[in-house]
């Protein structure tokens, strides 16, 4: 069997009739011979002999008396004609008759080929599109047999190892490109296409020497859009704003539109360093534009990642290969929720408060200092037992200003880093 392709013929007239009452005796064709064209894929060759006559082609359906002109020889052309697979039925058996025609375009009897069928294998149904790690993509699908051959050895038959299915990309004349054939032998359920610049447009077909049946499910291998962005610093346990673009793109010379609004499953993945392996730490389902939230523990990197994607649209799968992000480091700083005095004044030797109140909460001795308006200065320890802590302060320094903060050292939560950090600045004026 072999492949399909639409190829021009002598000029075909889609006309019915039955053949004429004869006028005169006129003799018919001789020796009708059909066979497979060996230069024109899927175009039957007829030949016959004659005694120089004019001739005409038919075809005729075995359930029908009717005839249809499919080609006509002019007295001084060949004696043969290629005819299309076309113009023949897939489920209906056919035969092919020949006449001559003399000067007075009186026709002849008919001679007769066999009957024959023209069974086209049945349609691939696609099952699944699996991106590899190369970038090939990999097809599956089932296909029911052909359906039994009612004219077993017939003049157009050929042995069933010829007949294939397998994947095609349709390339158009836009990429200066061919379509290309990835095809097995028929039987096969599935097959691997080889790395190509994507996206690109493909579908699985069956093919014998009658024509090809296409699968009703058709594929795009697109490429994943994804981008990603992260602070460049926050504070432990508020939400952190990670922004960023994720989307399907299906466009191309082939495929002239872009979408990016099909919903996409991401996962945000973490780990301290380039050492570490990277964990699991949420899942968020956007598409296009992407703007979510998630707790900041710890400094850390951050990835976002999108595993193998597929989308059924109307018979039309989109599919994308897994991809993921660089590394995104944001630095997390403690929290204060308390670090002040319990006055904003006072008189010189009068004792002051001093409360603190941190998350995470650490076990961990901080530092107050005071600013001289150049650096800041060590004025003395606050023990934090569970992220609290409180000092007594004696006020000094009449008829100054100062303003002072708690600033928590480096420390790690559960292994992972928090900078040092220090306060919002908070005065104390002494009298």
């Amino acid at each position: 069997m072999r492949k399909t392709l639409l190829a021009g013929t002598a000029a075909v007239m889609l006309v019915t009739s039955q053949l004429p009452a004869q006028a005169a005796a006129q003799a018919a064709p001789t020796d009708l011979q059909l066979s497979w064209s060996e230069t024109a894929q899927g175009q039957i060759q007829v030949r016959w002999n004659d005694n120089g006559e004019a001739n005409r082609v038919y075809r005729q359906y075995d359930d029908s008396d009717d005839l249809m002109l499919l080609a006509r020889s002019g007295a001084a052309g060949t004696n043969e004609k290629l005819v299309l697979t076309d113009f023949f039925d897939a489920k209906r058996t056919s035969r092919i008759l020949v006449t001559t025609v003399d000067a007075a375009g009186v026709e002849s009897p008919a001679i007769n080929s066999a009957w024959f069928d023209s069974l086209r294998p049945t349609a691939p149904v696609l099952t699944n599109a699996d991106p590899l790690p190369d970038q090939s993509l990999r097809l599956r699908w089932t296909q029911a047999a052909t359906p039994a051959d009612t004219t077993p050895g017939d003049p157009l038959d050929r042995p069933s190892s010829e007949s294939t299915v397998g994947p095609v990309i349709w390339w158009t004349e836009a990429d200066a490109a061919k379509t290309e054939f990835f095809l097995k032998p028929a039987g096969t359920t599935s097959a691997a296409v080889p790395p190509r610049p994507r996206p690109y447009p493909i579908s699985v077909i069956g093919s014998n020497e009658w024509g090809t049946t296409r699968a009703s499910t058709s594929v795009t291998f697109a490429t994943m859009a994804l981008t990603f962005a992260v602070p460049a610093t926050n504070e432990f346990g508020r939400g952190m704003w990670m922004t960023g673009v994720v989307g399907a793109q299906d466009c191309g010379p082939t495929l002239p539109t872009c979408r990016k609004n099909y919903p996409v499953s991401m996962t945000l993945q973490t780990r301290a360093d380039a050492t570490k392996p990277w964990s699991y730490f949420g899942r968020y389902v956007e598409d296009g534009q992407y703007q979510t939230l998630a707790n900041a523990l710890g400094s850390q990197q951050y990835r976002m990642t999108v595993p193998s994607w597929k989308y059924l649209d109307d018979s039309h799968w989109t599919v994308t290969a897994p991809v993921s992000t660089s590394a995104r480091y944001s630095a997390t700083k403690t929290r204060f929720f308390t670090a002040w005095f319990n006055k904003r004044s006072a008189t010189v030797g009068q004792v002051v408060k001093l409360a603190v109140w941190i998350k995470p909460e650490a076990t961990v001795r901080a530092d107050l200092q005071w600013w001289d308006g150049k650096v800041w200065h060590h004025g003395a320890y606050v023990q934090l037992v569970k992220g609290k802590g409180a000092l007594n302060v004696k006020a000094s320094g009449r008829g100054t200003t100062r303003s002072w903060r708690v600033l928590v050292p480096k420390m790690s939560y559960y292994g992972k880093p928090i900078e040092a950090t220090g306060s919002r600045a908070f005065k104390l004026a002494v009298s």
